[in-house]
């Protein structure tokens, strides 16, 4: 080698050196090895439909998440996003309990992967199937004047399937029902929860009747009063006085359109005979049916009796009253008693509340003649006594009358 080739060896050996040094700078201090942590990366469980095919399933939740740790150069660990990383349990041949299950790292170029923790801790459970009752569970209250009345629903029991413990705590399977402000009766399907004895919702567990068909109705409230329904007869002097149903009003419950056209409503028959002293006798009502009361309560009536008593009343004969008397006649009244008497039969304050001159005796004499009669007079009462008098007798029963004509 000449001395020119020697001259031109050395700048580049000098270039390469340079390269070199400036390559293990960048290597070192512009791009150096990092270390880059990353949370929460998911775990594909593998084979998890073969295990559910031999009737086995993972207890608790199937999202198994772990920390990963890339190391490498700078400019390669921060392109590999979460997504690039496949991290796989294979639970292939496990078998019921409490498994650890490795995890199994799929390979970066250029960068080293670790896991923390290496295993998931994997309960496996036989798959078991058992029946439930089906409970529908009512809230809220109907509009003012309705009350909740017949729930019905189908089915009543179902299957449900899933875990062996999560089943096993499973106590009902339920809907719910909110009646807030109705008045119509419903009818719908409510969707079913397995819950356990606490009221919780079991979660793993699958409902096999996803579904229950309700029927419920809305009952009306209705204040009416009560009628006793009497047939009673009553000893020698006496009569009664006085009767009263205990309560007065129940409120019925049953459907609008039935109760609509009730105002009342009546006992069962309550027939006594010959009553001699105050009675309290309990009965029934007489309800419709489809109408039921909204609280059983004892209805009883309460029959009060008096004795009756008599008072005989002198009526002079000027007071007696000769009706429609033909204008060519008069009465010649010297063959009328000097004064009748007329017997009343009451209760002994109707008797003192009566005056003489409560007291009329007519006769009616339309299209008599002149002639002799005996006639039968009528007594009046004013209504308001009338109606509470239980006999009226006059004595004599008749009168002879002599109609003359005027001179």
């Amino acid at each position: 080698m000449n001395k020119t080739g020697i001259r031109n060896l050395a700048p580049k050996i000098i270039s390469i050196l340079f390269a070199l040094v400036l390559w293990i700078y960048v290597m070192s201090v512009i791009n150096p090895r990092v270390s880059r942590d990353l949370v929460n990366v998911p775990v594909k469980l593998v084979n998890l439909e073969e295990l559910k095919k031999q009737g086995i399933v993972i207890v608790g939740s199937e999202d198994f998440r772990v920390r990963v740790r890339l190391t490498g150069r700078r400019d390669e660990v921060f392109k590999i996003s979460p997504e690039q990383i496949q991290i796989e349990a294979d639970l292939r041949g496990y078998k019921l309990g409490v498994n650890n299950v490795p995890l199994e790292i799929s390979a970066l170029n250029n960068i080293g992967i670790d896991v923390s923790p290496r295993f998931i801790r994997v309960e496996l459970e036989g798959i078991i199937k058992k029946q439930r009752d089906v409970k529908v569970s009512i809230t809220g209250s109907p509009k003012k004047n309705y009350v909740v009345g017949n729930l019905d629903y189908k089915p009543t029991a179902i299957w449900i399937e899933g875990p062996e413990s999560y089943v096993n705590s499973v106590e009902n399977v339920v809907a719910k029902l909110d009646v807030t402000g109705e008045t119509k009766n419903l009818l719908l399907s409510l969707p079913l929860k397995p819950v356990n004895s606490r009221g919780e919702e079991v979660p793993g567990v699958e409902v096999k009747t996803a579904y229950v068909d309700v029927s419920l109705s809305i009952d009306l409230l209705k204040s009416v009063p009560i009628k006793p329904d009497l047939q009673v007869t009553t000893g020698d002097g006496h009569v009664i006085s006085n009767v009263e149903i205990n309560p007065k009003e129940v409120i019925l419950k049953g459907q609008e359109e039935i109760l609509k056209g009730i105002t009342e409503i009546t006992t069962d028959i309550v027939q006594v005979e010959n009553l001699a002293t105050d009675q309290v006798i309990e009965t029934k009502l007489k309800l419709p049916q489809g109408v039921t009361l909204q609280e059983e309560v004892p209805i009883t009536v309460s029959i009060s009796l008096e004795k009756v008593e008599e008072e005989t009343f002198k009526i002079p004969k000027d007071k007696i009253i000769f009706n429609n008397l033909n204008e060519k006649l008069k009465v010649d009244k010297n063959n009328i008693p000097e004064s009748v008497d007329v017997k009343v039969v009451a209760l002994r304050n109707v008797l003192d509340s009566i005056k003489e001159s409560d007291i009329s005796i007519e006769v009616d004499l339309n299209e008599l003649n002149a002639n002799e009669y005996t006639i039968e007079p009528v007594v009046q009462l004013p209504f308001i006594i009338e109606r509470d008098v239980k006999e009226v007798q006059l004595s004599p029963e008749t009168i002879n009358i002599k109609l003359v004509e005027k001179k």
